[in-house]
């Protein structure tokens, strides 16, 4: 179990930098399915990091005492609560944490707005953004102001 956590810690450092490197070329050329691809790899990253964390927990648990961290931060005689505890004891748990907990919301935000309408709001001075649907109230315009917008005259 402890080769299978560092695995998923190197396979989800090589997704995230697919992803930000993924996300800046499908922000440049918006192609739809390399926009797809890294929020896919996004929400791989996050898998991993889950079970990269569950990994040390479980080492913690089956007190396992043959990776370094586990037997700086623990001993057989501890409580379930402060095994629990014990994956943020040193810093570098304490990092591993914090990455399970920022992946967690992330993907609990692309599981959100996954299917939902979003607006495509461009500012005036060309920022591109994306806007849950909801947040917008519609208008009815004429048609010939409606044109006359679209055309941007």
């Amino acid at each position: 179990m402890d080769v299978f956590g560092s695995f998923a810690l190197v396979l989800a450092f090589i997704c995230a930098a697919y992803a930000f490197g993924g996300g800046i070329a499908a922000i440049i050329t918006r192609h739809p399915l390399l926009i797809k691809s890294t929020r896919q790899a996004g929400m791989a990253t996050c898998c991993l990091i889950f079970l990269a964390t569950f990994s040390l927990e479980y080492l913690f648990f089956s007190d396992n005492f043959s990776i370094a961290y586990v037997v700086s931060h623990s001993n057989r005689d501890l409580s379930t609560f402060y095994k629990i505890a014990a994956l943020w004891a040193g810093q570098e748990g304490s990092l591993l944490f914090w990455s399970f907990c920022w992946p967690f919301m992330f993907f609990s935000v692309l599981l959100t707005y996954r299917n939902k309408g979003r607006l495509r709001v461009i500012d005036e001075s060309g920022e591109d953004y994306l806007f849950p649907a909801s947040l917008f109230a519609p208008i009815r315009l004429k048609a010939g102001l409606r044109r006359a917008l679209l055309r941007g005259r």
